[in-house]
């Protein structure tokens, strides 16, 4: 996975403190590939899993934010980690 460094954007974060690590290291993938794929298919900036805090990190434009973009990856990942049980 590429070294954290954040871009100057919008942020949002997904808490996610109800979930297990296991589990959050399997929906991040082998490297971070999922977090790639997230933040290609959702356009933004920079995605990044603060595992200490357990929160999915987003940097994007405030339109993005404005549009739902986090509530979007929001449900997309709270139902690829159900599928991971």
């Amino acid at each position: 996975m590429a070294p954290f460094d954040p871009p100057i954007a919008h942020y949002a974060h997904i808490n996610l403190m109800d979930i297990d690590e296991a589990k959050l290291r399997k929906m991040v993938g082998h490297k971070g590939i999922n977090l790639y794929e997230i933040t290609k298919h959702y356009n933004l900036q920079y995605v990044w899993m603060d595992y200490k805090n357990k929160r999915l990190q987003l940097w994007g434009t405030e339109s993005q934010f404005r549009r739902g973009v986090r509530q979007l990856i929001e449900k997309y990942i709270r139902y690829k980690i159900k599928k991971f049980s």
